[in-house]
């Protein structure tokens, strides 16, 4: 139980870009202060909406993207009119696609790893 208060002199711009780290952060700037002082134990920092956003219109993009090529790569099989060229670069096109589908992806993991407990 949190029996103790701590009392900090800000600035009204600090006040302001305190007020906005945690509205951005969609907390309380008690809980983004007491994030910052004592880590990550101390609160549970939600991830950026914004942030969400961004990564999953990345992921929606690139995986439709593969999905595209993978439909091409189908069609193209069972049509027969697909040379061993085509199929390669196709496929190298998969491989990069997935490169960079990772990162996103990787990044969506971390956020939304903050939302489990001790995180």
């Amino acid at each position: 139980m949190r029996t103790r208060h701590f009392k900090m002199m800000l600035t009204d711009a600090e006040y302001e870009q305190l007020k906005a780290m945690a509205g951005d952060q969609r907390i309380t700037s008690a809980d983004l202060v007491r994030h910052l002082v004592l880590g990550a134990g101390a609160s549970r920092r939600l991830p950026c909406g914004a942030t969400l956003k961004e990564i999953a219109y990345k992921l929606s993009s690139i995986s439709s993207n593969l999905n595209r090529c993978t439909k091409e790569i189908h069609s193209a099989k069972l049509n027969g009119t697909l040379t061993k060229a085509q199929f390669a670069a196709l496929y190298t096109a998969i491989e990069v696609g997935l490169k960079h589908w990772r990162e996103p992806r990787d990044q969506l993991r971390s956020q939304l790893l903050m939302f489990k407990a001790g995180k």
